[in-house]
Order: structure tokens, then sequence, then C-alpha cells
């Protein structure tokens, strides 16, 4: 029951961003509350990174020794911010033990593909300088911020720089093509459509091509990745692209960690403690996050 209040209220939500412009839609966004008891154990900061605006969350036990993670949110590349996902990025920092970086990279229309892929691949480079040490940063990112997480590492790797030792993929969005079975076959299960996912390529692509590596990079060349956590839920619609993606990471030779929680929606994890399945994947992702620290 509580699955299906989420999937009503986000399908609701959703029917309202593809018929208004995505300015709009940004204009109405309200932060995020992040619990109180959550709220006791870290603290938030405004800064910059790369250029552009980002929301520092740092637990308190966070020493500026321990690691760092770079959070790009999802919201098909137009809607969204660090508004929107803080309560998220907040609860992987606290589990994770490490310092959460939410970048508020530039979004579509207004700022169609690579815009964010440059804004990523400029926050990731100062945040890799100021730590000293790629070993001590990790990525991240749900939906269009997972395929974009994705996306800054396959940069990163093809202009010979350092890229971090891990990453972490939620409900990862990585094939603007839209040719994953699943599209169609679990949208009863879930929110996201493709009207709406037509509807997000259209404003991200431009002109552009969607076959092109970083910007579908399910199908770029995935070799040199870091060690990869990705995490679908069993009903969501981009279910088939993220078990597609972590054969393609295996047989490239990259170290990956796949897990499927049944029947659960897209992005679930946003939506503790609400969804029964959010609070125990967003643990596992703080595992994951814990075994790969350290510098290397």
């Amino acid at each position: 029951m509580r699955q299906e209040l989420v999937l009503e209220i986000m399908r609701g939500d959703l029917h309202r961003v593809v018929s208004r412009p995505p300015a709009a839609i940004r204009r109405s966004e309200m932060p995020t509350p992040i619990r109180r008891s959550l709220r006791r154990r870290l603290s938030l900061s405004e800064a910059s990174l790369g250029g552009r605006p980002c929301l520092t969350i740092t637990p308190h036990a966070w020493a500026a020794s321990d690691d760092s993670l770079l959070y790009l949110h999802g919201g098909g590349y137009c809607v969204c911010s660090s508004r929107t996902h803080r309560a998220l990025a907040a609860q992987i920092a606290v589990e994770s033990g490490r310092r959460c970086l939410l970048l508020d990279y530039r979004l579509a229309p207004e700022h169609p593909y690579p815009a964010a892929i440059e804004d990523a691949v400029a926050a990731l480079e100062e945040l890799i300088h100021e730590v000293g040490d790629a070993g001590r940063v990790a990525i991240a990112g749900d939906s269009a911020g997972g395929g974009l997480s994705l996306a800054t590492l396959l940069s990163c790797r093809d202009a010979g720089m350092p890229i971090p030792q891990s990453m972490v993929l939620i409900s990862p969005w990585i094939d603007l093509t839209l040719s994953g079975e699943s599209i169609d076959r679990l949208a009863p299960t879930d929110y996201l459509s493709r009207q709406i996912l037509s509807s997000f390529a259209a404003h991200y692509l431009a002109q552009a091509d969607a076959r092109q590596p970083l910007a579908s990079p399910l199908w770029a060349d995935l070799q040199g990745l870091p060690t990869t956590l990705v995490q679908l839920g069993g009903g969501e619609t981009l279910l088939s692209e993220g078990q597609q993606l972590v054969e393609r990471l295996a047989a490239a030779g990259v170290p990956v960690e796949l897990q499927v929680f049944p029947g659960a929606c897209h992005v679930f994890q946003a939506f503790a403690p609400l969804h029964p399945d959010a609070a125990p994947a967003l643990r596992q992702i703080g595992v994951f996050l814990k075994a790969a620290g350290g510098a290397t």
C-alpha cells in the first residue's frame, strides 16, 4: 500500500511536468525535508564546485582526512536540484560516513547536452584536486544523475584524467534511445513512462544524436571504470537497461555488484521512510561506500 501511494503521488507530479515547461516546474520545486533524527547528525552549507553551486552535506563525524562523494541528482536533465535531492543525499552521507557534495549542474532545455557533463567533469576535477587523491572520492547519482555519473567518468577517462575508485548508480537512465524492453512492460508498476522519458530526452538532446556514447553511456566502451554498485527496482521501467549495463560492465572487466529490489519502483530510495525497501537499500549503499573507502 505504501508503494501504491508513492506511485500515485509521482504519476500526478510527472503528468504536470510533461504538460509544463521545465523552467516553470523548477520555480515550484520545494526543498525536501530532512528528518529531524538525520538532521541532527550532519551540517549543510552552500558552496561552489567546478564553477557551479553545490550543497555540501557533512556528517558530524567526518574529518578532513575522510572520503568524499560527488552526488549528481536525477530529474531527466531538465528538473530537480540540490533542494529536491538533499534528503536522499543526506541519508547516503550518514550511511556512508562521507562528506557529500550535491552539485547543481546546468539543466536543459536552456543548457542541452553536453552542458551537464561539462559541469560534472569540472566539479569532479576540482574535488579530486582539493582532496589530493582520487582514491578518496566516489561518484553517485540517481536516474539521469546515474547516467551523468557514468558519462562523467567516461569523459574523464578518455581525457586521461584521474577518476574515483568507486561509483554508485541508482536506477540509472543510460539509454536515451529508449530501446529497453522494460520501458513498456513495467509501465504499470512504475511512475516513469515512455512519454515522460521521451520528453526529457528531447529537451536534453536538442539536435544531438541519442546514440552518442556520452548521451547514452550504456553503449560506450566501459573499460577502465571503477568498482560499481548498481541498484534497481524490480518493477521499474529502466530495469532492463540497468541489467544490460551490469552485463556490459562485467564483460569489460569492471568489478560490479547488482542489487535488485523486487517490485520496487524507480529511485525508491528517495521515498524513505515511506517505501519499505528504501532504508535497506540505503544501508547497502553505505556498506559499499565504506568498503570502497580509503586513499590509494
